[in-house]
């Protein structure tokens, strides 16, 4: 995990929030995925 992904994906959140809650569902939830399916190339 990156700091510059962290900082993308806080930068996704907060243009989602402009755009409606649940946007920022989906968003958070196609983050999560992501970070559970990358988690084992990572280690």
């Amino acid at each position: 995990m990156d700091e510059r992904d962290v900082y993308m994906a806080k930068e996704a959140v907060q243009s989602a929030m402009k755009k409606g809650p649940m946007r920022v569902a989906v968003i958070i939830g196609a983050i999560l995925l992501f970070l559970l399916i990358l988690r084992p190339w990572v280690q």
